[in-house]
């Protein structure tokens, strides 16, 4: 959530936010008289960094939109229109929208929010719907206005303050985050803490010497990881069980060593690996989460299990999913095998279960990004096999939110005699 006064600090970086290696779709609603060329003058600069982005601008005042419109191509952009049910193709770079009733199908589409300061005098909901998606907010210009929406995400568990470029809490206001925030991620990190970092940490105190690991599958930040495997070489000597203590007294709370066990020297945890296990919790009801905030996906309307269930298998097998990769993806490959997707109740969630030899960076989510409009019936079941087909991540839907997302387990060959491998997954 970021504030912003009247548009200005659009050129101090604000866009920051956006997580390059995707697809980038902005939303800027209800620009006020002479909003439109301040953002515009800063989604040039949005593409210098992220030539594939697009904007959707919605002003305020539809009687505007011609004027708009000259405005856009004045300065030098392609221009389409988008109707109420016309998909984003994105061969365009700035579209404008016709009709503000239809945010919450344009906020899907989003990887970022602009929304007018004005549109939070009404209970806030405009500003409630992107942040329904996990989609990071600028708003202002009011700092009345600010202040109102920032109690009113607290109080829908949906505010977190993603970047240094945002105007800081005034005193008496709070900064709530989500438990998956904690960390970056897996990978080592020097801004910012990682459960490599902490893990490796934790282990060369025990080994007394540096230690460095090599990990089953990287997470993002915000991730979590039920069955994560990590290998290491060391000179010391501790027997296994001193391996589990010892780093768990040297571990924060939130990561927890469950078992040890020495391997063959040529082991290796990420390339020995023959199967991982993802699932995806989605929780849906009217009301954000509370207890499980920061670990499942919250969505309002209701899911169509079957039919997503029924879409997911077109992407059973062998496939190119490059339509399912991150931009910034650095597989050489994106041929992988899908070995099973199940979409079932597990109340009170909708649980996405994918099992497959490896994943791209994103893949699951992703995948989850295509699945969850078909099951809200914004999309048909045949939708998931269009995209697959297309090998375009362009083609594809946002990228799920990452705290729905678990590692549940990661499968070696037998002989690896990895003791943990006899319990089920």
């Amino acid at each position: 959530l970021v504030d912003v006064d009247c548009c200005a600090p659009l050129d101090a970086g604000v866009f920051d936010v956006i997580d390059s290696s995707d697809r980038t779709i902005i939303i800027a609603s209800s620009t006020r008289l002479g909003e439109e060329e301040k953002v515009l003058n800063a989604f040039k600069r949005v593409l210098e960094a992220h030539p594939q982005a697009l904007l959707l601008l919605v002003p305020r005042h539809p009687e505007r939109f011609d004027a708009v419109a000259k405005l856009v191509t004045q300065m030098g952009f392609s221009l389409g229109r988008r109707s109420k049910n016309e998909l984003l193709e994105g061969t365009m770079q700035v579209y404008l929208g016709d009709s503000m009733g239809e945010m919450m199908s344009y906020y899907r589409l989003a990887s970022i929010a602009f929304v007018g300061g004005s549109l939070v005098d009404t209970g806030c909901q405009n500003v409630l719907e992107p942040a329904a998606f996990g989609i990071p907010i600028v708003t202002g210009p009011s700092q009345y206005n600010f202040a109102t929406i920032c109690r009113q995400l607290e109080a829908d568990s949906a505010l977190a303050w993603p970047s240094s470029t945002m105007t800081a809490p005034q005193a008496g206001q709070t900064q709530p985050v989500p438990p998956s925030s904690a960390y970056a991620g897996w990978q080592l990190q020097a801004h910012a803490p990682s459960i490599q970092g902490a893990l490796e940490e934790a282990l060369s105190r025990v080994a007394d010497q540096p230690v460095r690991t090599v990990v089953a599958g990287r997470t993002d930040a915000g991730v979590h990881a039920r069955g994560q495997v990590v290998h290491f070489e060391t000179e010391a000597q501790r027997p296994a069980i001193a391996w589990v203590r010892g780093a768990n007294s040297h571990l924060p709370a939130d990561i927890r060593v469950l078992d040890a066990t020495p391997v063959p020297a040529d082991f290796s945890a990420r390339f020995s690996a023959t199967e991982r296990v993802y699932r995806y919790l989605i929780i849906e009801r009217l009301a954000a989460p509370a207890l499980e905030r920061g670990r499942v996906t919250w969505v309002r309307r209701p899911l169509d299990v079957a039919a997503m269930w029924r879409a997911a298998q077109a992407l059973l097998g062998e496939h190119d999913f490059s339509a399912f990769r991150a931009a910034g993806c650095q597989s050489r490959t994106p041929w992988r095998r899908v070995d099973a997707i199940t979409v079932a109740r597990e109340a009170p969630y909708v649980v996405l279960g994918v099992r497959g030899n490896a994943f791209l960076h994103h893949m699951v989510r992703n995948i989850a990004g295509v699945l969850m409009p078909i099951g809200h019936g914004d999309r048909p079941e045949n939708w998931a096999a269009q995209v697959l087909a297309s090998r375009d991540r362009r083609c594809g839907g946002v990228t799920a939110p990452p705290h729905g997302l678990y590692l549940e387990s990661v499968r070696y060959p037998a002989d690896c005699s990895l003791p943990w491998q006899a319990v089920p997954a």
